[in-house]
């Protein structure tokens, strides 16, 4: 995973398990970010979408091939701020950065 990402964090390695804050703000700790300009994708409500959310990120998504998100009446804190179906979605809600 190195040669793909700057920042990798394994919860086995840093004791901390999503979704608690914790494991977020070591990323963004060691990416010298803000959490507030942080966006989160997972494919887990649950986990995925409440842990950035009580760690202040900006974004939560989810993404899910072919499944539903969960149904109406769950826990409106796990409600994504984005359902990706493909990776490739995520061009149309991210502008392309200036050089």
């Amino acid at each position: 995973m190195g040669a793909y990402f700057e920042v990798v964090i394994l919860s086995a390695a840093c004791g901390i398990r999503k979704p608690a804050p914790g494991i977020f703000w070591e990323a963004t700790r060691r990416m010298h970010l803000d959490p507030g300009q942080c966006a989160y994708l997972g494919n887990k409500e649950s986990c995925d979408v409440v842990g950035p959310r009580d760690a202040g990120f900006g974004m939560a998504m989810i993404i899910k091939s072919g499944d539903k998100l969960q149904e109406a009446g769950q826990d409106p804190r796990e409600k994504p701020d984005a359902a990706l179906h493909e990776l490739t979605e995520l061009l149309e809600l991210f502008p392309p950065r200036k050089a």
